[in-house]
């Protein structure tokens, strides 16, 4: 039991004891010379530029379902798109729905 309260006596002397040490000096760093100091850069100014006009005879499937009229409905849209956007031919596939349901997952 003795032993024991002196090493734990001498812990704690050699703890106080080093905690009562000089403090090391806080190093800093040498200043950078010229050569060293990089020069600060600037990112390149891009002019923005207009999307290209699609290429002619650009041919784009549409795959779509109808239960009702949805079909004649979607049909005039797709025209008029057309007629806006003269490269593009727009397809519509009207097919029953197990089709999209079944083929639709295989082709993602």
């Amino acid at each position: 039991m003795k032993l024991k309260a002196f090493l734990v006596l001498l812990t704690i002397a050699v703890l106080v004891l080093s905690a009562c040490g000089p403090t090391p000096e806080p190093t800093t760093a040498p200043e950078p010379t010229a050569a060293e100091v990089a020069e600060p850069t600037q990112a390149p100014e891009e002019q923005p530029t207009e999307a290209p006009p699609p290429a002619a005879g650009v041919e784009i499937r549409f795959t779509y379902y109808a239960d009702g009229n949805e079909a004649e409905v979607m049909q005039p849209l797709l025209d008029k798109f057309m007629a806006e956007n003269p490269g593009i031919t727009v397809i519509l596939d009207v097919v029953p729905y197990s089709t999209i349901d079944e083929q639709l997952p295989v082709q993602v």
